[in-house]
Protein backbone atom coordinates (compact mmCIF):
# COMPACT_ATOMS: atom_id res chain seq x y z
CA UNK A 1 0.00 0.00 0.00
CA UNK A 2 1.41 3.42 -0.88
CA UNK A 3 0.82 6.42 1.29
CA UNK A 4 2.01 9.88 0.74
CA UNK A 5 3.38 12.70 2.81
CA UNK A 6 5.35 15.81 2.20
CA UNK A 7 8.15 17.29 4.18
CA UNK A 8 9.30 20.86 4.50
CA UNK A 9 12.06 23.11 5.80
CA UNK A 10 13.80 26.43 5.11
CA UNK A 11 12.26 27.34 1.76
CA UNK A 12 8.90 26.82 0.11
CA UNK A 13 7.00 25.26 -2.73
CA UNK A 14 3.24 25.83 -2.66
CA UNK A 15 0.96 23.10 -3.91
CA UNK A 16 -2.79 23.02 -4.36
CA UNK A 17 -4.99 21.12 -1.91
CA UNK A 18 -8.44 19.55 -2.28
CA UNK A 19 -8.41 19.85 -6.05
CA UNK A 20 -8.64 23.66 -5.98
CA UNK A 21 -6.15 26.06 -7.54
CA UNK A 22 -4.47 28.24 -4.94
CA UNK A 23 -2.03 31.09 -4.88
CA UNK A 24 0.67 31.66 -2.32
CA UNK A 25 3.92 33.43 -1.67
CA UNK A 26 7.16 31.86 -0.65
CA UNK A 27 9.28 33.65 1.85
CA UNK A 28 12.99 33.28 2.26
CA UNK A 29 13.86 32.42 -1.36
CA UNK A 30 12.15 35.29 -3.14
CA UNK A 31 8.56 35.34 -4.45
CA UNK A 32 6.76 32.44 -6.10
CA UNK A 33 3.16 32.21 -7.23
CA UNK A 34 0.97 29.45 -8.57
CA UNK A 35 -1.19 30.95 -11.29
CA UNK A 36 -4.83 30.19 -12.00
CA UNK A 37 -4.04 27.90 -14.93
CA UNK A 38 -1.69 25.58 -12.99
CA UNK A 39 -2.42 21.88 -13.13
CA UNK A 40 -4.42 20.31 -10.36
CA UNK A 41 -2.27 18.83 -7.58
CA UNK A 42 -2.25 15.42 -6.07
CA UNK A 43 -4.93 15.77 -3.43
CA UNK A 44 -7.21 13.90 -1.08
CA UNK A 45 -10.65 15.43 -0.79
CA UNK A 46 -12.14 15.31 2.67
CA UNK A 47 -15.65 16.25 1.53
CA UNK A 48 -18.58 14.18 0.33
CA UNK A 49 -18.42 11.53 -2.38
CA UNK A 50 -19.74 13.71 -5.20
CA UNK A 51 -17.94 14.30 -8.50
CA UNK A 52 -14.85 16.46 -8.89
CA UNK A 53 -13.86 18.43 -11.97
CA UNK A 54 -10.21 18.79 -12.98
CA UNK A 55 -8.70 21.08 -15.59
CA UNK A 56 -9.19 20.22 -19.26
CA UNK A 57 -12.72 18.89 -18.97
CA UNK A 58 -11.88 15.86 -16.82
CA UNK A 59 -14.55 14.72 -14.36
CA UNK A 60 -14.07 12.01 -11.72
CA UNK A 61 -17.38 10.62 -10.51
CA UNK A 62 -16.49 10.38 -6.84
CA UNK A 63 -14.00 11.63 -4.27
CA UNK A 64 -14.23 8.55 -2.05
CA UNK A 65 -15.48 4.96 -2.01
CA UNK A 66 -17.34 3.39 0.91
CA UNK A 67 -17.39 -0.40 0.54
CA UNK A 68 -20.26 -2.19 2.30
CA UNK A 69 -19.35 -4.18 5.41
CA UNK A 70 -18.47 -7.81 4.81
CA UNK A 71 -16.47 -10.84 5.86
CA UNK A 72 -12.84 -11.25 4.83
CA UNK A 73 -12.69 -13.14 1.57
CA UNK A 74 -15.94 -11.66 0.21
CA UNK A 75 -15.41 -9.61 -2.94
CA UNK A 76 -16.78 -6.06 -2.72
CA UNK A 77 -16.71 -3.74 -5.74
CA UNK A 78 -17.53 -0.11 -6.49
CA UNK A 79 -17.13 1.97 -9.68
CA UNK A 80 -15.19 5.11 -10.52
CA UNK A 81 -16.15 6.81 -13.80
CA UNK A 82 -13.64 9.19 -15.40
CA UNK A 83 -15.08 11.36 -18.18
CA UNK A 84 -13.11 13.32 -20.77
CA UNK A 85 -15.03 16.22 -22.32
CA UNK A 86 -12.09 17.37 -24.44
CA UNK A 87 -11.53 16.69 -28.14
CA UNK A 88 -8.38 14.56 -27.59
CA UNK A 89 -7.61 11.34 -25.69
CA UNK A 90 -5.99 11.80 -22.28
CA UNK A 91 -3.49 9.25 -20.83
CA UNK A 92 -4.63 7.38 -17.72
CA UNK A 93 -2.54 5.60 -15.07
CA UNK A 94 -4.18 3.98 -12.03
CA UNK A 95 -2.11 3.10 -8.94
CA UNK A 96 -3.77 0.95 -6.27
CA UNK A 97 -2.38 -0.58 -3.06
CA UNK A 98 -1.85 -4.30 -2.52
CA UNK A 99 -5.09 -6.22 -2.06
CA UNK A 100 -7.07 -3.87 -4.33
CA UNK A 101 -8.09 -4.98 -7.84
CA UNK A 102 -8.80 -2.57 -10.68
CA UNK A 103 -10.83 -3.80 -13.68
CA UNK A 104 -11.70 -1.77 -16.76
CA UNK A 105 -8.61 0.44 -16.83
CA UNK A 106 -7.27 1.66 -20.17
CA UNK A 107 -4.11 3.45 -21.34
CA UNK A 108 -6.17 6.56 -22.07
CA UNK A 109 -9.62 8.09 -21.80
CA UNK A 110 -11.10 8.57 -25.28
CA UNK A 111 -12.03 12.02 -26.56
CA UNK A 112 -15.62 12.88 -25.58
CA UNK A 113 -15.74 9.54 -23.78
CA UNK A 114 -15.24 7.86 -20.44
CA UNK A 115 -13.60 4.94 -18.65
CA UNK A 116 -15.33 3.02 -15.87
CA UNK A 117 -13.03 1.47 -13.28
CA UNK A 118 -14.34 -1.34 -11.09
CA UNK A 119 -12.48 -1.25 -7.78
CA UNK A 120 -12.55 -4.47 -5.75
CA UNK A 121 -11.28 -5.78 -2.45
CA UNK A 122 -11.72 -8.85 -0.27
CA UNK A 123 -10.42 -7.43 2.97
CA UNK A 124 -8.40 -4.19 2.76
CA UNK A 125 -10.08 -1.73 5.13
CA UNK A 126 -8.76 1.62 3.93
CA UNK A 127 -6.31 3.30 1.59
CA UNK A 128 -5.89 5.52 -1.44
CA UNK A 129 -6.19 4.94 -5.19
CA UNK A 130 -4.26 7.45 -7.29
CA UNK A 131 -5.62 8.46 -10.69
CA UNK A 132 -3.08 10.15 -12.96
CA UNK A 133 -5.01 11.74 -15.80
CA UNK A 134 -2.64 13.41 -18.23
CA UNK A 135 -0.35 15.46 -15.99
CA UNK A 136 -2.94 15.81 -13.21
CA UNK A 137 -3.25 13.47 -10.24
CA UNK A 138 -6.15 12.87 -7.91
CA UNK A 139 -6.38 10.60 -4.86
CA UNK A 140 -9.64 8.73 -4.26
CA UNK A 141 -9.81 7.37 -0.73
CA UNK A 142 -11.60 4.13 0.02
CA UNK A 143 -12.81 2.57 3.24
CA UNK A 144 -14.77 -0.46 4.37
CA UNK A 145 -15.11 -2.77 7.32
CA UNK A 146 -14.22 -6.43 6.90
CA UNK A 147 -14.69 -8.85 9.76
CA UNK A 148 -12.27 -11.73 10.07
CA UNK A 149 -8.81 -12.79 11.21
CA UNK A 150 -5.70 -10.77 10.41
CA UNK A 151 -2.28 -12.37 10.63
CA UNK A 152 1.12 -10.70 10.69
CA UNK A 153 4.41 -12.56 10.14
CA UNK A 154 7.78 -11.47 11.52
CA UNK A 155 9.68 -12.54 8.39
CA UNK A 156 9.17 -13.18 4.70
CA UNK A 157 12.02 -15.73 4.32
CA UNK A 158 12.68 -19.08 5.98
CA UNK A 159 16.29 -20.13 5.31
CA UNK A 160 17.39 -23.66 6.27
CA UNK A 161 20.93 -23.28 4.96
CA UNK A 162 22.56 -26.63 4.19
CA UNK A 163 21.35 -29.88 5.72
CA UNK A 164 23.01 -33.29 5.69
CA UNK A 165 21.94 -35.35 2.73
CA UNK A 166 20.58 -38.13 4.96
CA UNK A 167 18.60 -36.07 7.48
CA UNK A 168 15.65 -33.75 7.79
CA UNK A 169 16.49 -30.21 8.77
CA UNK A 170 16.24 -28.75 12.21
CA UNK A 171 13.00 -26.77 12.59
CA UNK A 172 12.89 -23.14 11.58
CA UNK A 173 10.25 -20.91 13.14
CA UNK A 174 8.11 -17.95 12.14
CA UNK A 175 6.32 -15.77 14.70
CA UNK A 176 2.63 -15.15 14.02
CA UNK A 177 0.42 -12.43 15.47
CA UNK A 178 -3.37 -12.23 15.17
CA UNK A 179 -4.59 -8.64 15.47
CA UNK A 180 -8.30 -9.47 15.08
CA UNK A 181 -11.20 -10.64 17.23
CA UNK A 182 -11.29 -14.13 15.63
CA UNK A 183 -9.16 -17.20 16.16
CA UNK A 184 -7.45 -18.61 13.06
CA UNK A 185 -5.51 -21.82 12.41
CA UNK A 186 -2.55 -22.09 10.04
CA UNK A 187 -3.01 -25.51 8.48
CA UNK A 188 -0.11 -25.97 6.08
CA UNK A 189 2.07 -24.70 3.23
CA UNK A 190 0.51 -24.46 -0.23
CA UNK A 191 2.80 -25.93 -2.90
CA UNK A 192 5.67 -26.14 -0.42
CA UNK A 193 7.21 -29.23 -2.11
CA UNK A 194 10.37 -29.84 -0.03
CA UNK A 195 9.11 -27.70 2.85
CA UNK A 196 6.36 -28.47 5.34
CA UNK A 197 4.56 -27.10 8.39
CA UNK A 198 5.34 -29.41 11.31
CA UNK A 199 1.87 -29.14 12.86
CA UNK A 200 -1.22 -26.90 12.56
CA UNK A 201 -0.95 -23.75 14.67
CA UNK A 202 -3.94 -21.92 16.13
CA UNK A 203 -3.46 -18.20 16.80
CA UNK A 204 -6.08 -16.94 19.20
CA UNK A 205 -7.77 -13.56 18.84
CA UNK A 206 -5.28 -10.79 19.69
CA UNK A 207 -2.72 -13.50 20.42
CA UNK A 208 0.64 -14.74 19.23
CA UNK A 209 1.96 -18.17 18.24
CA UNK A 210 4.98 -19.81 16.63
CA UNK A 211 4.84 -21.90 13.44
CA UNK A 212 7.56 -24.51 12.91
CA UNK A 213 8.75 -25.66 9.48
CA UNK A 214 11.15 -28.36 8.27
CA UNK A 215 12.91 -29.17 5.02
CA UNK A 216 12.99 -32.82 3.96
CA UNK A 217 16.26 -34.51 3.02
CA UNK A 218 17.39 -36.26 -0.11
CA UNK A 219 20.39 -36.53 -2.45
CA UNK A 220 22.84 -33.64 -2.48
CA UNK A 221 22.10 -31.07 -5.11
CA UNK A 222 21.63 -27.46 -6.06
CA UNK A 223 20.02 -24.94 -3.72
CA UNK A 224 16.24 -25.21 -3.46
CA UNK A 225 14.04 -22.13 -3.32
CA UNK A 226 10.26 -22.17 -3.16
CA UNK A 227 7.76 -19.35 -2.74
CA UNK A 228 4.67 -20.66 -1.02
CA UNK A 229 1.68 -19.31 0.86
CA UNK A 230 0.44 -20.48 4.22
CA UNK A 231 -3.01 -22.07 4.23
CA UNK A 232 -5.57 -21.23 6.91
CA UNK A 233 -8.88 -22.70 8.06
CA UNK A 234 -10.74 -19.52 7.03
CA UNK A 235 -10.10 -16.49 4.79
CA UNK A 236 -7.90 -13.81 6.35
CA UNK A 237 -8.06 -10.08 5.77
CA UNK A 238 -5.04 -8.36 4.19
CA UNK A 239 -3.92 -11.53 2.37
CA UNK A 240 -0.84 -13.21 3.84
CA UNK A 241 2.36 -12.58 1.90
CA UNK A 242 4.09 -15.61 0.42
CA UNK A 243 6.94 -17.08 2.42
CA UNK A 244 10.17 -17.76 0.56
CA UNK A 245 11.70 -21.06 1.67
CA UNK A 246 15.38 -21.62 0.94
CA UNK A 247 17.68 -24.55 1.54
CA UNK A 248 20.42 -26.81 0.18
CA UNK A 249 21.25 -30.48 0.66
CA UNK A 250 24.98 -30.77 1.30
CA UNK A 251 26.85 -33.16 -1.01
CA UNK A 252 29.26 -34.03 1.84
CA UNK A 253 29.35 -34.29 5.62
CA UNK A 254 30.14 -30.60 6.03
CA UNK A 255 27.14 -28.27 6.25
CA UNK A 256 26.91 -24.50 6.06
CA UNK A 257 23.95 -23.05 7.94
CA UNK A 258 21.88 -20.18 6.62
CA UNK A 259 23.55 -18.78 3.54
CA UNK A 260 21.62 -15.52 3.54
CA UNK A 261 22.25 -12.77 6.06
CA UNK A 262 19.91 -9.81 6.60
CA UNK A 263 21.56 -6.66 7.96
CA UNK A 264 19.54 -3.56 8.79
CA UNK A 265 21.12 -0.26 7.77
CA UNK A 266 20.90 0.76 11.42
CA UNK A 267 23.27 -2.08 12.38
CA UNK A 268 22.65 -4.33 15.38
CA UNK A 269 23.51 -7.95 16.12
CA UNK A 270 23.37 -10.28 13.13
CA UNK A 271 22.81 -14.03 13.03
CA UNK A 272 26.17 -15.67 12.18
CA UNK A 273 26.72 -18.29 9.51
CA UNK A 274 27.34 -21.69 11.14
CA UNK A 275 29.63 -24.35 9.61
CA UNK A 276 29.55 -27.92 10.97
CA UNK A 277 31.83 -30.87 10.19
CA UNK A 278 30.20 -34.28 10.68
CA UNK A 279 32.80 -36.18 8.63
CA UNK A 280 36.12 -37.88 9.27
CA UNK A 281 38.32 -35.23 7.63
CA UNK A 282 39.79 -32.02 8.99
CA UNK A 283 38.15 -29.08 7.23
CA UNK A 284 39.56 -25.65 6.38
CA UNK A 285 37.38 -22.69 5.47
CA UNK A 286 38.55 -19.47 3.85
CA UNK A 287 36.24 -16.49 3.51
CA UNK A 288 36.71 -13.82 0.86
CA UNK A 289 36.06 -10.50 2.60
CA UNK A 290 35.12 -7.47 0.53
CA UNK A 291 33.86 -4.10 1.74
CA UNK A 292 31.36 -2.92 2.90
CA UNK A 293 30.72 -5.90 5.21
CA UNK A 294 33.33 -7.19 7.64
CA UNK A 295 33.75 -10.96 8.14
CA UNK A 296 35.12 -12.50 11.35
CA UNK A 297 37.02 -14.84 11.31
CA UNK A 298 38.22 -15.19 7.73
CA UNK A 299 40.13 -18.47 8.14
CA UNK A 300 38.81 -21.46 10.11
CA UNK A 301 39.90 -25.05 10.76
CA UNK A 302 37.44 -27.69 11.98
CA UNK A 303 38.60 -31.03 13.33
CA UNK A 304 36.96 -34.28 12.31
CA UNK A 305 33.57 -35.11 13.73
CA UNK A 306 33.11 -31.75 15.45
CA UNK A 307 29.58 -31.23 14.12
CA UNK A 308 28.20 -30.52 17.56
CA UNK A 309 30.78 -27.76 18.03
CA UNK A 310 30.38 -25.72 14.84
CA UNK A 311 32.34 -22.68 13.76
CA UNK A 312 30.51 -19.36 13.51
CA UNK A 313 31.27 -16.65 10.98
CA UNK A 314 30.01 -13.14 11.71
CA UNK A 315 29.00 -10.57 9.07
CA UNK A 316 28.67 -6.93 10.15
CA UNK A 317 28.43 -3.52 8.55
CA UNK A 318 31.49 -1.38 7.97
CA UNK A 319 30.32 2.22 7.97
CA UNK A 320 27.05 2.96 6.14
CA UNK A 321 27.10 0.97 2.88
CA UNK A 322 24.66 1.46 0.03
CA UNK A 323 21.51 -0.61 0.44
CA UNK A 324 21.44 -3.76 -1.64
CA UNK A 325 22.92 -7.23 -2.01
CA UNK A 326 26.50 -8.41 -1.58
CA UNK A 327 28.05 -11.85 -2.14
CA UNK A 328 30.80 -13.51 -0.10
CA UNK A 329 32.47 -16.83 -0.90
CA UNK A 330 33.31 -19.59 1.58
CA UNK A 331 35.89 -21.99 0.15
CA UNK A 332 35.63 -25.32 1.95
CA UNK A 333 38.39 -27.96 1.74
CA UNK A 334 37.68 -31.42 3.21
CA UNK A 335 40.73 -33.68 3.28
CA UNK A 336 41.50 -34.96 -0.23
CA UNK A 337 38.13 -33.92 -1.64
CA UNK A 338 38.11 -31.17 -4.24
CA UNK A 339 37.44 -27.79 -2.65
CA UNK A 340 33.90 -26.49 -3.00
CA UNK A 341 32.57 -22.96 -2.73
CA UNK A 342 29.43 -21.86 -0.91
CA UNK A 343 28.14 -18.34 -1.53
CA UNK A 344 26.70 -16.29 1.32
CA UNK A 345 24.29 -13.57 0.23
CA UNK A 346 24.24 -10.48 2.45
CA UNK A 347 21.23 -8.20 2.10
CA UNK A 348 21.54 -4.69 3.56
CA UNK A 349 18.06 -3.24 3.93
CA UNK A 350 16.21 -0.22 5.23
CA UNK A 351 14.08 2.76 4.34
CA UNK A 352 15.62 6.12 3.48
CA UNK A 353 13.50 9.20 2.93
CA UNK A 354 14.06 12.18 0.66
CA UNK A 355 11.95 15.29 1.24
CA UNK A 356 11.33 18.64 -0.38
CA UNK A 357 12.28 20.85 2.57
CA UNK A 358 11.15 24.22 1.25
CA UNK A 359 9.32 26.70 3.44
CA UNK A 360 5.53 26.46 3.98
CA UNK A 361 3.10 29.33 3.61
CA UNK A 362 -0.32 28.46 5.01
CA UNK A 363 -3.71 30.08 5.45
CA UNK A 364 -6.06 28.70 8.07
CA UNK A 365 -7.72 25.61 6.65
CA UNK A 366 -5.35 25.42 3.65
CA UNK A 367 -3.46 22.21 2.93
CA UNK A 368 -0.01 22.34 1.36
CA UNK A 369 1.83 19.32 -0.08
CA UNK A 370 5.51 18.48 -0.43
CA UNK A 371 7.13 15.64 -2.43
CA UNK A 372 8.65 12.80 -0.44
CA UNK A 373 10.13 9.53 -1.68
CA UNK A 374 11.47 6.42 0.03
CA UNK A 375 14.71 5.68 -1.82
CA UNK A 376 15.35 2.62 0.35
CA UNK A 377 14.48 -0.99 -0.42
CA UNK A 378 11.73 -1.78 2.11
CA UNK A 379 8.36 -0.12 2.78
CA UNK A 380 8.17 2.19 5.77
CA UNK A 381 5.22 3.60 7.68
CA UNK A 382 5.66 7.00 9.24
CA UNK A 383 4.03 8.98 12.01
CA UNK A 384 4.46 12.74 11.83
CA UNK A 385 5.47 14.66 14.94
CA UNK A 386 6.80 18.04 15.94
CA UNK A 387 9.44 18.49 18.58
CA UNK A 388 12.10 20.88 19.71
CA UNK A 389 12.61 24.37 18.45
CA UNK A 390 9.62 25.77 20.30
CA UNK A 391 6.46 26.91 18.58
CA UNK A 392 2.75 26.28 18.91
CA UNK A 393 1.98 22.90 17.35
CA UNK A 394 -1.69 23.90 17.10
CA UNK A 395 -0.80 26.09 14.11
CA UNK A 396 -0.32 23.04 11.86
CA UNK A 397 -1.81 19.56 11.58
CA UNK A 398 -0.55 16.55 9.62
CA UNK A 399 -2.35 13.86 7.70
CA UNK A 400 -2.59 10.42 9.38
CA UNK A 401 0.20 7.86 9.53
CA UNK A 402 1.21 6.78 6.04
CA UNK A 403 3.21 4.12 4.21
CA UNK A 404 5.88 4.73 1.58
CA UNK A 405 6.81 1.89 -0.74
CA UNK A 406 10.35 1.88 -2.17
CA UNK A 407 10.93 4.31 -5.04
CA UNK A 408 7.25 5.27 -5.39
CA UNK A 409 6.83 9.04 -5.53
CA UNK A 410 4.70 10.31 -2.67
CA UNK A 411 4.09 13.37 -0.58
CA UNK A 412 3.05 14.61 2.79
CA UNK A 413 0.46 17.25 3.57
CA UNK A 414 0.39 20.00 6.20
CA UNK A 415 -2.79 21.92 7.04
CA UNK A 416 -2.74 25.38 8.60
CA UNK A 417 -5.10 26.41 11.37
CA UNK A 418 -6.38 29.92 11.94
CA UNK A 419 -4.05 31.85 14.26
CA UNK A 420 -6.03 34.04 16.69
CA UNK A 421 -3.16 36.52 16.97
CA UNK A 422 -2.95 37.11 13.21
CA UNK A 423 -0.11 36.33 10.75
CA UNK A 424 2.65 34.32 12.31
CA UNK A 425 6.08 32.96 11.29
CA UNK A 426 7.20 29.94 13.27
CA UNK A 427 9.95 27.32 12.92
CA UNK A 428 9.17 23.74 13.94
CA UNK A 429 11.31 20.62 14.22
CA UNK A 430 9.80 17.94 11.96
CA UNK A 431 10.37 14.35 13.06
CA UNK A 432 8.96 11.52 10.96
CA UNK A 433 8.91 8.39 13.14
CA UNK A 434 8.95 4.84 11.72
CA UNK A 435 6.10 2.65 12.99
CA UNK A 436 5.00 -0.90 12.17
CA UNK A 437 3.01 -1.12 8.93
CA UNK A 438 -0.20 -3.12 8.70
CA UNK A 439 0.67 -6.80 8.65
CA UNK A 440 4.15 -6.23 10.13
CA UNK A 441 5.29 -6.93 13.67
CA UNK A 442 7.98 -4.23 13.78
CA UNK A 443 8.86 -0.91 12.19
CA UNK A 444 11.25 -0.88 9.23
CA UNK A 445 14.74 0.46 9.98
CA UNK A 446 15.00 4.12 9.01
CA UNK A 447 18.50 4.69 7.65
CA UNK A 448 20.57 7.69 8.65
CA UNK A 449 19.64 10.71 6.62
CA UNK A 450 17.21 13.59 6.71
CA UNK A 451 15.09 12.12 9.52
CA UNK A 452 14.80 15.36 11.48
CA UNK A 453 14.81 18.87 10.06
CA UNK A 454 13.30 22.32 10.47
CA UNK A 455 9.98 23.45 8.99
CA UNK A 456 9.47 27.18 8.50
CA UNK A 457 5.74 27.89 8.57
CA UNK A 458 4.34 31.26 7.58
CA UNK A 459 0.78 31.27 8.91
CA UNK A 460 -1.05 34.03 7.07
CA UNK A 461 -4.02 34.40 9.42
Amino acid sequence: MRYRYKAVSRALFIVLALGAVACGSILGLGEYEISGDSHAPTTSDGGDSGPVVLAGGITISTTSLAFPDGKCGEQKTLPIVITNASAAPVPLVVTAPAGITVDGSAPSIPAKGSVTLTIGTTGVDAGTITLKVGDQSYDVRFAGKFAGPRLALDTSTVDFGEIRHDLKSSPQTVNLENTSDEDVTVTGVAAGKDFMLDAPVTVSAHGKAVASFTMTAGPGGDPITASASLTTDKPVCDALPALVFKGRRSPTDVTVGKTSVQIACTGGTQTPVVVSNYGANTVTIAVTAVAPVTVTPQNIQLGEGTGEMPATIGFNLYGIPPLGDYSYSLQITEGALAPRTVTVQVHVYGAKMQYDTTQLSLDGGTTVSRPATNIGNVPVCLHYALGGGGGDSNLVTFEPDEQFDPNVAGDFKVTGTANPTGPHHQRFKFRPQAIACSGATAAAPLCAGLNEFDIDVVNNN
